[in-house]
């Protein structure tokens, strides 16, 4: 849907349209995931949110004849809950100067704990996502504490003793 509008000038322009009629100012553009950046999706579901009004509106004006329904609002809104750790986390450590390894043996844990409890609690569509965001932290991180280095520096970081 939001590849539509990036590629369609005339649903773009719709888009930007209804958001005038709405009052939106200033107009505001879908944000476009990127495969390599993991909070760029987390930022494409909040702003499709963000434009669910006008977003509904030109979907059902324009050559797409697509819409979403309820459920699917559900399930972008409850991506968004589930993704928000993620950023956090990537937000933490992007912003310190010197990233200590002793963080990424328990960061990487806490995302998996974390995923599997809402595996239990949700739909399909959201145990789907879920079990894809657990097998990639995985397979980056799945062995870290197997590396000496790195279960040294995490066990020797006072804030992690309880850990």
């Amino acid at each position: 849907m939001v590849s539509h509008f990036k590629r369609s000038s005339q649903a773009a322009g719709k888009l930007k349209s209804i958001q005038e009629q709405l009052g939106y100012s200033p107009p505001l553009v879908l944000i476009q995931d990127v495969v390599t950046i993991w909070n760029s999706t987390l930022d494409m579901f909040k702003r499709v949110l963000e434009l669910k009004i006008p977003l509904s509106t030109a979907l059902l004006e324009t050559i797409c004849n697509e819409y979403l329904t309820n459920n699917d609002w559900n399930i972008i809104n409850k991506a968004c809950e589930i993704l928000k750790p993620f950023k956090e986390i990537t937000e933490e450590i992007s912003s310190e100067k010197s990233v200590t390894i002793s963080k990424i043996v328990v960061l990487s844990r806490s995302l998996i704990k974390y995923c599997n409890k809402i595996k239990l609690q949700d739909n399909n569509e959201i145990s789907n996502m879920v079990n894809v965001l657990v097998n990639e932290v995985d397979k980056r991180f799945g062995t870290i504490e197997l590396i000496p280095l790195y279960a040294e520096a995490t066990i020797l970081d006072p804030r992690f003793k309880s850990y």
